[in-house]
């Protein structure tokens, strides 16, 4: 039942075009910090110096920033709506002034940093949590918005200002993740287990490509601002994802834990993330093992995804490839193979990943996305969850 409703997803529905999707910025900008540290060619400071100007134009007036469009994440996101997992923007930030002078990005930075404060909350015994999207509710939904928001807090601790509260709020979501964790399988479940009338799938999803997204996260604020909680949390995720890696190998780690690839196809956004959660925590620990993984999954990228001057959006077994173009995806699998050239400069993508940038940039860093809401998905998940659900 999932591959059918997967094919006529396919099949029936026209993506959305988005413009200026905060992610396909931020990675783009990413990617620029790191072919600058790669290359030491000033270009890529003006490429980098072109997307802050789109940032910059971008940010909510709350601070925050908007993926671009609507989708569900348990609420409703409606497009406009500022949201937690879009605080990775200010880690491109702060790493772009960590290179160039904070002066070209500080004033963007400290909007978001005051972003993340005033919409964090105080529970008890020095917990703090943040809603994924606090327009949409208060409630927490989801876990890994809190990772996004940790990581930028150490950054502009460590580097811009050592701020007392600051700490306070980061320390505080490290304690509220660590009583959260499933610490005998080594990860968070996706959705917020202490909600009421969850639904199946809500109680079991493991979500293994935002897991490597947030290992990523954690590893940027250990390296920035250490907290024994968080060393602890990321020593027993890495050691998750590493046998999860290990035991499909050499085939993709999957996406999900109740879809496999033949069903669900192997997303590249989130496959390439394991190469930047593997690396992070390989600076951090000094164990070649996750050095080496990155570049099994650098190299499987780069030998079978590679498709009409970008990457696949979604590899698939049974070769139905959809040759799209899909900008936000591109900008995620060119930092990751970017960051991993910086250990070893494979030069059999170098040129690839820059012809990839330059198609993003020449759609003006827009372009259609698979996963904003349409109103005939809307069609077919409400078909799917009121009626397709009783064949399963």
């Amino acid at each position: 039942m999932n591959e059918i409703l997967i094919k006529l997803t396919t099949s029936l529905m026209r993506p959305k075009w988005i413009k200026y999707c905060s992610q396909t910025l931020y990675e783009s900008l990413s990617f620029c910090n790191n072919m600058y540290i790669i290359t030491s060619d000033n270009c890529w400071k003006n490429e980098a110096l072109t997307i802050i100007k789109k940032i910059r134009m971008t940010q909510k007036e709350d601070g925050g920033f908007d993926i671009g469009y609507e989708f569900n994440f348990g609420k409703i996101h409606k497009k406009g709506w500022s949201s937690a997992p879009e605080c990775k923007m200010f880690v491109s930030l702060i790493d772009f002034g960590s290179l160039f002078g904070f002066d070209y990005v500080n004033d963007i930075i400290v909007k978001g940093i005051n972003w993340i404060i005033n919409n964090s909350i105080k529970l008890e015994d020095n917990k703090w949590i943040i809603p994924y999207c606090p327009d949409a509710t208060k409630e927490l939904i989801v876990y890994n918005g809190i990772s996004f928001a940790l990581a930028p807090l150490a950054n502009y601790y460590n580097s811009i200002e050592e701020n007392k509260e600051i700490k306070t709020i980061h320390d505080g979501y490290i304690n509220y993740l660590y009583d959260e964790f499933e610490w005998e399988k080594g990860y968070w479940k996706y959705f917020d287990q202490n909600r009421e009338n969850l639904t199946d799938i809500q109680i079991k999803k493991v979500d293994n490509y935002h897991l490597a997204q947030q290992l990523e996260m954690h590893c940027y604020s250990y390296k920035n601002l250490e907290n024994s909680k968080n060393r602890a949390l990321i020593d027993k995720l890495s050691n998750y994802l590493l046998q999860l890696y290990e035991e499909k190998y050499p085939e993709p780690m999957p996406y999900l834990n109740y879809l496999s690839n033949e069903e669900y196809g192997v997303h590249l956004w989130g496959y390439a993330s394991l190469i930047n959660g593997f690396l992070s925590y390989y600076d951090i620990s000094n164990d070649k093992r996750y050095l080496d993984k990155s570049r099994e999954i650098f190299e499987w990228i780069g030998g079978n995804t590679r498709i009409n001057n970008h990457f696949m959006c979604i590899f698939r077994y049974d070769n139905n490839i959809n040759k799209r173009f899909y900008p936000r995806s591109d900008a995620w699998v060119i930092n990751n193979l970017s960051n991993y050239l910086k250990y070893d400069l494979n030069e059999s993508l170098l040129i690839p990943i820059q012809e990839t940038y330059h198609k993003i940039k020449k759609q003006d860093f827009s372009g259609f996305e698979n996963h904003a809401s349409t109103r005939m998905s809307k069609i077919i998940n409400y078909a799917h969850n009121k009626y397709l659900k009783r064949f399963k």
